[in-house]
């Protein structure tokens, strides 16, 4: 399952912004803007960060998209096996944010 944010989640405080990002196990792969996922990134050290972040959480495979400064952080196959089963549903997640 693919999970997309490109600026629609800026501004959280940091519990919440945790909150999902425990969430984020759901996925197997995201497309989002790391300058304002969750909150706003202006130095390449804090978007550095975000990206070591989501690698502890799983997603191994990260490579810059094409279009607008993106970032495409995916799991891999040995990723995905290790990470077992999943419990939550991504649409609660999304739900949470409206």
């Amino acid at each position: 399952m693919l999970g997309i944010a490109l600026d629609a989640m800026y501004g959280f405080d940091r519990d919440r912004a945790e909150a999902h990002m425990e969430g984020l196990g759901a996925y197997d792969a995201l497309l989002i803007d790391p300058r304002l996922f969750l909150s706003l990134r202006n130095e390449a050290g804090e978007k550095e960060q975000l990206a070591r972040h989501l690698q502890a959480r799983g997603f191994d495979h990260t490579e810059p998209y094409p279009a607008k400064a993106l970032g495409w952080f995916s799991r891999s196959q040995n990723a995905r096996r290790a990470a077992g089963p999943q419990g939550s549903d991504p649409r609660a997640l999304c739900q949470s944010t409206l």
